[in-house]
């Protein structure tokens, strides 16, 4: 494979575990491993239900950055995160809670909305 010297790859954190997520994230860092910069997102809704233990172990080699998002930018991902219309009832069992979840984990670090990623330190 050959990436542009320029290009961003992101990957989940995999923090859920769950096979596509830990697949992805094991490409990233072999990318990293052949100097690409990659960046690693929180894996939604993953993050929410993930113990520190797990966290950590996933991070420990990262170093953390926090984002503040726009309000446009933060509707534009509720709208991304709508289109999995099939597990929308199967994780929260109504839109309703899934929009609380989802303004809970942007809004966990005060009173703007932010988002928070990782690059290899």
């Amino acid at each position: 494979m050959h990436l542009d010297d320029k290009c961003v790859v992101y990957c989940p954190l995999s923090l859920g575990d769950h096979v596509d997520h830990v697949f992805v994230n094991s490409i990233g860092r072999a990318l990293e491993f052949m100097r690409y910069k990659v960046i690693y997102y929180e894996d939604f809704p993953y993050v929410s239900d993930s113990s520190m233990v797990s966290y950590m172990g996933k991070t420990k080699e990262l170093k953390m950055y926090q984002e503040e998002l726009d309000e446009k930018h933060y509707i534009d991902r509720i709208s991304l995160i709508l289109c999995y219309k099939s597990q929308i009832l199967i994780i929260w069992k109504s839109v309703e809670k899934l929009l609380n979840n989802i303004k809970e984990l942007y809004l966990r670090n005060g009173a703007a909305y932010s988002i928070r990623f990782w690059i290899k330190k």
